[in-house]
């Protein structure tokens, strides 16, 4: 070996680091593409209208802010959850005692709402309802609701579109057989 030529040892010692930055690299890309992949083929059955029990109901009202009166009883659900934004969410009540008693309850439970306001059950905000609830009229049928705004300190809405976004809806319902609480909150 010549002595004035010096060893190729330390020449590419930099292929090292960049060889490790590469898979690295390589190896993200790839969970990302999988996490996708996965996601589209199982997350499939996760969205739409999916039907809910008491403790999935109860969060979801904490999460809207909709408080539920002690008393009353969760008879069902369903959640409608989306890839991205804000769930909507529907359940059912039966209410123990008469209307007047329901509707003074539940505006007690929620005192940053409006006040609930007696409306005919024919109303055309009261048909959205009854694709959910089964709600149907008949003349002794007698509803009180109250529609607002989400969040802390709810707004009324005042054109009573029911299919406005994050938009909290209370139906007090005497169907003559019993009284329930139907709450619709629309996500986004």
């Amino acid at each position: 070996m010549d002595p004035d030529r010096r060893p190729r040892t330390g020449r590419r010692w930099w292929l090292i680091p960049l060889a490790a930055v590469a898979a690295l690299l390589t190896a993200f890309v790839l969970a990302i593409a999988g996490f996708f992949t996965w996601a589209l083929l199982n997350l499939e059955d996760a969205v739409g209208y999916q039907p809910i029990d008491e403790k999935t109901a109860a969060r979801a009202m904490k999460n809207r802010r909709v408080g539920i009166p002690d008393g009353f009883a969760f008879v069902d659900g369903a959640a409608y959850y989306v890839f991205s934004g804000a769930d909507s969410y529907w359940a059912r009540y039966r209410a123990p005692g008469d209307f007047a008693d329901a509707k003074s309850a539940v505006a007690k439970a929620n005192p940053h709402f409006p006040a609930l306001r007696d409306m005919p059950c024919d109303d055309h905000y009261l048909h959205s309802f009854g694709e959910h609830a089964k709600l149907s009229c008949t003349p002794t049928t007698r509803t009180a609701v109250v529609v607002a705004y989400a969040g802390d300190h709810p707004k009324p809405v005042t054109d009573k579109y029911p299919g406005a976004s994050d938009v909290e809806s209370l139906l007090v319902v005497d169907t003559g057989a019993g009284v329930l609480l139907l709450v619709s909150t629309a996500g986004h």
